[in-house]
């Protein structure tokens, strides 16, 4: 049961962020002929500032990967072709594990005493009203976020959860310990809507015994 009503929180505020993102989308794409920088920084800015847990969203140009605009100026100007969420982004919604920050690292310039930063991503096409692929819209969100969710998830008194990646890896759990048992304890997907891209996790629940000291 912990395992389910976690994924299910999980999926429900996923789906929450990708509807975000796509809300952006329509707006940049129903403007975009005649909107200025300034004004998609604006749109950028305030999509940020009304969900604090995205910690960057831009817009990309499509042909030359350089940041058109973005939220607090952050980044523009700043050539991200290389970046895997970029690449994707060209050619289909995506959503990308969590990782290390590493642009955003310098340009947020924060306190290197301060926790890693760590992200998830979210990208779509921009398409002009020809349909061709003009930019990508991305967004990086804090992995705290995601473990908040998990932490206030109405499970059983006494429950524990673990967050599995696509590949089986842990990405969460109690501190200091992984999954030991065999056969490992039932699986329940993180069910996000048709129109969501997956991430492909999966929520474990953990009895007592499931979980020794990583040693």
């Amino acid at each position: 049961m912990a395992a389910r009503l976690t994924a299910t929180a999980l999926a429900r505020e996923l789906d929450r962020q990708w509807a975000r993102l796509r809300a952006v989308q329509t707006e940049v794409e129903r403007g975009q002929a005649t909107q200025p920088a300034a004004e998609l920084r604006r749109i950028m800015s305030t999509a940020q500032q009304a969900a604090p847990h995205t910690i960057w969203i831009g817009v990309a140009n499509a042909r030359d990967g350089k940041v058109i605009a973005a939220s607090g100026a952050v980044l523009e100007g700043v050539d991200v072709s290389a970046r895997p969420w970029f690449q994707a982004g060209r050619t289909r919604n995506y959503a990308g594990d969590v990782h290390g920050a590493q642009l955003l690292v310098t340009a947020l310039r924060r306190d290197p005493r301060d926790e890693p930063l760590r992200l998830i991503d979210f990208t779509t096409p921009l398409r002009n009203a020809a349909g061709q692929v003009v930019g990508v819209l991305g967004s990086h969100v804090d992995w705290r976020w995601v473990t908040a969710i998990i932490a206030s998830a109405p499970i059983p008194q006494g429950a524990q959860v673990a967050l599995l990646s696509q590949e089986g890896n842990v990405l969460f759990g109690p501190e200091g310990q992984w999954l030991t048992a065999s056969p490992r304890p039932p699986l329940s997907l993180v069910l996000q809507a048709q129109d969501a891209p997956s991430l492909g996790w999966r929520v474990v629940g953990l009895p007592a015994g499931t979980l020794r000291s990583r040693g």
